[in-house]
């Protein structure tokens, strides 16, 4: 479960969830993957780095 630090917490977490998909846009554009289970791996480790950023930065906390 992630404890809620902030009260805009939904608009950060559409935003952080648009820059995974940005990332993952990019990547596929930039090593020419058109296999599905490549770019959804990709976009699952992106998302990844993500959450793991927001945790890092102490804007949300797993508990």
């Amino acid at each position: 479960m992630i404890e809620k630090k902030f009260p805009d917490i939904a608009i950060l977490s559409l935003k952080a969830k648009d820059f995974a998909t940005e990332i993952t846009k990019y990547k596929v554009k930039a090593r020419n993957m058109s296999c599905k289970s490549q770019i959804s791996s990709e976009h699952v480790t992106n998302n990844k780095a993500v959450r793991d950023l927001l945790v890092s930065r102490g804007i949300v906390k797993i508990v």
